[in-house]
Formats: C-alpha cells, sequence, structure tokens
C-alpha cells in the first residue's frame, strides 16, 4: 500500500533565488496597491502603485459575472498585487492581463508588431514591386 501523503519538494537554492528575483520584479513593477469593489457602482477601483486609479466596470471581467455581492466585496489581491483572487470561487486574475484586456492594449500591440519597419523589408517591398507587385487574387468560378 503506497503512503497517502503528498511529496514534499524542496527548491533549490537558485530557484529559491528566482522567486525572489520574480517577487522583487513584481514590487517593482508598479502593480495594484489597493482595490475596492463598489456595489452600487459594481466596479472595481484599482490604486496601482504609480498613483494611478483605474476603475473597470463588473461587465468587463467574465469571471465575475455570476457572483454575488457579498462574494464580489471578498475579492483579494494577491502575488503583491498582480492578481485578483477568490478563493471560494477559484478564480485568479492577472491584473496587467486584466488591464490590457479591458483597454484593447493587445489588438494595438498585435498592430505595430505587423508594421515593423526594416531596411531588409524595404529592400524586399522594393523587389516585388519590380515584379510587378502583389498577384491578382485567382477569380472562381
Amino acid at each position: 500500500m503506497r503512503n497517502s501523503r503528498p511529496d514534499v519538494v524542496i527548491p533549490s537554492d537558485a530557484e529559491l533565488a528566482r522567486r525572489r528575483v520574480q517577487h522583487a520584479r513584481l514590487a517593482q513593477h508598479g502593480y495594484t496597491q489597493d482595490l475596492r469593489y463598489d456595489p452600487r457602482a459594481r466596479t472595481f477601483r484599482f490604486r496601482m502603485r504609480s498613483g494611478a486609479t483605474v476603475t473597470v466596470p463588473l461587465v468587463a471581467i467574465a469571471e465575475f459575472r455570476g457572483a454575488s455581492a457579498a462574494q464580489l466585496l471578498e475579492v483579494r489581491l494577491a502575488s503583491g498585487g498582480a492578481a485578483l483572487e477568490h478563493r471560494g470561487l477559484d478564480i485568479d486574475i492577472s491584473v496587467p492581463g486584466l488591464l490590457r484586456d479591458v483597454f484593447g492594449f493587445g489588438e494595438l500591440q498585435q498592430r505595430r508588431a505587423g508594421s515593423v519597419k526594416s531596411q531588409a523589408k524595404a529592400k524586399a517591398a522594393r523587389a516585388n514591386g519590380a515584379k510587378g507587385g502583389r498577384p491578382p487574387k485567382a477569380r472562381t468560378a
């Protein structure tokens, strides 16, 4: 019969050092310092370490759509202010990811990634232009 006790994993010194650096970066990056839920306005107010205040409507956070007002008041900050958590609902949400999604920065970054300018890209575009440019789409009957 196998022992029902869980295995204990002791992290190496290198892993502990990596975790310390990661926690120091979280504190330095200016994530959320304070979080408040306003049940009347149905919004979350984030006070960032930088001093900025961001208000996000509840409807923008899909994970909390079925939660009651009492449950929403129990949402807490975790991971040095980098995440929202509610243990009873088993929900963890990344604050940077949430803000990126709410403000649409992900789309902006994707557009910028496609508009990279380089000498090699300009040279290839000129060479393709000398050949007559992009071929027309084939027509289907």
